[in-house]
């Protein structure tokens, strides 16, 4: 397998190809163009093809160049969504676009791959037979091919306790696809971490305008939880080729107390698995997230392992990047002496006069 790589697609053909190798969310243009409006760093559109020239496989990231020579020739680093959608969706045809692309890469001036592993339930065997440094990580699996009932029954005992409680509370959730119900995912999603100790800044103009990407795009889904007319909580899902994928969330505290964040995830099952979903991905749980572990767990999902994935790719590209970061910290280690000494001499000075 070889592979080509552009900065730029049509979105609508791509996303037709990605459809076609049976791809996810995250094969789709709309993260990376959200990412890239965000912090203008350049797209990444792979192509693996066979022998005949044919596309087995498409892959989404971002290649961050370094702007000065000899650091742009050799330190450049990629960030991968995930693993490749292949033909066959095999392990081993995922190795060998991933083995094509680091050859790739290295030839474009990257030194450092990252992988994220979203939607990537094989990665834990490719990234990792590869030789990439894994840091544990795991997303959370739900098969919707089961009855309404006999998914109901594999929720815990406590998720039935707060999706029942919702409903007597009068809980309503709708989708609504609109720009108002996606910034409110943002506002509840800064109240949820403000409530963890995280302070979160406001999105700033580009930022804003970046998320409109994803919104445009069509392959996600807003879903907004009301009780008494008033939202209380959202979730965002990537919904792309009957592969949803939880995305991001936020609640407020009446939303909390309503057990709104339950009925919202109770109805998005039942909402996927009538729209001929086979599974739910309700995304991560990093090592040390054990209340969202729990939470995810308990709507019957599967733990699956997909560990962050991190390989150097050239020698010469990893020496550099090693001197860049040593003189770099010697730089920042002088200019922070400089500014311990210059204030206290200039007060010196002052008390004298």
């Amino acid at each position: 397998m070889r592979v080509t790589s552009t900065n730029r697609v049509n979105t609508e053909e791509w996303a037709a190809l990605a459809a076609a190798l049976g791809g996810g969310y995250f094969h789709t243009p709309s993260e990376i163009l959200c990412e890239t409006a965000s912090t203008g760093i350049e797209p990444l559109f792979v192509r693996g093809l066979d022998d005949t020239g044919q596309c087995v496989g498409v892959l989404t990231g971002n290649l961050a160049p370094s702007r000065h020579w000899p650091f742009s020739r050799y330190c450049g680093y990629a960030m991968l969504q995930g693993l490749p959608a292949t033909a066959d969706g095999s392990e081993a045809s995922q190795r060998a676009f991933m083995e094509a692309l680091e050859a790739h890469l290295r030839d474009r001036g990257a030194f450092s791959i990252r992988v994220y592993s979203y939607d990537s339930p094989q990665s834990e065997q490719v990234l990792g037979g590869l030789g990439y440094r894994l840091t544990p990580r795991v997303e959370f699996l739900m098969d919707l091919t089961a009855s309404v009932e006999e998914l109901w029954s594999r929720l815990r005992g406590q998720r039935r306790t707060d999706i029942r409680k919702a409903e007597k509370l009068g809980v309503v959730t709708r989708v609504e696809n609109t720009l108002e119900a996606y910034e409110q995912v943002y506002e509840f999603q800064a109240v949820s971490l403000q409530r963890h100790g995280f302070a979160m800044r406001e999105a700033s103009e580009t930022v804003r305008r970046a998320r409109l990407t994803r919104l445009q795009s069509g392959h996600i889904d807003v879903l907004v939880s009301y009780h008494e007319g008033k939202s209380v909580n959202a979730s965002i899902f990537g919904t792309f080729n009957r592969r949803p994928y939880y995305l991001i969330s936020g609640a407020s505290e009446l939303g909390y107390k309503v057990c709104g964040p339950a009925h919202l995830l109770w109805t998005a099952i039942r909402l996927y698995r009538d729209q001929g979903a086979r599974c739910l991905n309700l995304g991560a749980a990093l090592q040390g997230q054990d209340g969202v572990y729990k939470f995810k767990q308990g709507f019957g999902a599967q733990p699956v392992p997909a560990p962050i994935g991190v390989k150097h790719i050239s020698r010469i590209g990893s020496c550099l990047h090693h001197v860049r970061s040593v003189v770099s910290r010697l730089a920042e280690s002088k200019r922070s002496e400089n500014k311990t000494e210059g204030p206290a001499v200039e007060g010196d000075n002052a008390s004298e006069g």
